[in-house]
């Protein structure tokens, strides 16, 4: 199992993801050495969670990929690349070519259908994938005690949550990669 977290605002999105992966039949059997959350450019990142395999193969693609692409860009030309029987959720975060930062998620569940969330201004949004421990409800609580919603707040929020999700899901690590872009158009 994985867990992966984006969190955007207008002005930035923090990805991250833990590092455990389980064998599929048996999730007693793990290591804690995958990385799932990558940067694509500065202007997006991306988050694995399934089959690690495919996951490594898209990772290998992802230099090809413009240097300066957008959000929808990268996840149309991942959706090309992703075959349709792998069991994959992708999780994207980054600015848009309207200038406004987006989160997309496509997944094996709808053949990878691009699901797009928009932040309105003044807004938070987020994106997990795959805990068999929900966080949605701890990452509202938690972001509702930050001072101000920073960057480096929000980064150490993800971190917090990961531990505790880790603490009752034995297929998530505590040990978390967290990357980050900024909205440099607004």
């Amino acid at each position: 199992m994985s867990l992966v977290i984006t969190i955007a605002t207008q002005d930035y999105a923090i990805i991250a993801g833990d590092h455990r992966c389980t064998h599929i039949r048996d999730d007693n059997v793990y290591y804690d050495a995958a990385l799932k959350v990558f940067n694509v450019n500065q202007n997006v990142i991306v988050g694995f969670t399934g089959d690690v395999d495919a996951t490594m193969q898209l990772v290998n693609q992802l230099p090809a990929l413009s240097s300066n692409a957008t959000v929808e860009q990268i996840a149309r030309e991942l959706r090309v690349l992703v075959l349709d029987d792998t069991y994959l959720t992708i999780v994207l975060s980054g600015v848009a070519k309207d200038g406004r930062v987006r989160l997309i998620e496509m997944s094996h569940r709808d053949n990878f259908t691009q699901h797009i969330t928009d932040i309105p201004d003044g807004e938070i949004r987020w994106l997990s994938s795959y805990a068999y421990v929900n966080p949605n409800d701890m990452i509202a609580e938690e972001f509702s005690k930050l001072p101000e919603g920073s960057p480096q707040e929000v980064a150490e929020m993800i971190k917090g949550i990961i531990e505790k999700v880790s603490v009752e899901d034995i297929r998530v690590s505590k040990e978390c990669t967290l990357l980050g872009i900024v909205n440099k158009t607004m």
